[in-house]
């Protein structure tokens, strides 16, 4: 059977500290094939997390281990997806 290519995952969008988008984009590459993190507004520190199926409950631990230095929230958007707190992201 030949390796299926996953067309679909969870989409956050967070604002963070945006000195600290270096440091999450590293955190995220640590845990390979979980999340990959997109800047979207640098100086906002608006950032979308591109979360595999499945790794939802890892993806959130690792931003509950560094909350205090993300200083993070969740925002509304229209895209297809859900975070934690379960509203739409």
């Amino acid at each position: 059977m030949p390796d299926v290519i996953p067309t679909h995952c969870t989409v956050w969008h967070l604002i963070i500290r945006p000195r600290e988008i270096h440091f999450l984009r590293f955190i995220l590459e640590a845990y390979e094939g979980v999340a990959t993190l997109t800047t979207l507004e640098p100086k906002l520190g608006l950032i979308r997390l591109n979360i595999a199926r499945g790794c939802e409950e890892e993806v959130e631990m690792i931003l509950k281990g560094e909350e205090g230095r993300l200083q993070y929230r969740f925002m509304q958007t229209a895209r297809v997806g859900s975070h934690p707190r379960g509203a739409s992201s």
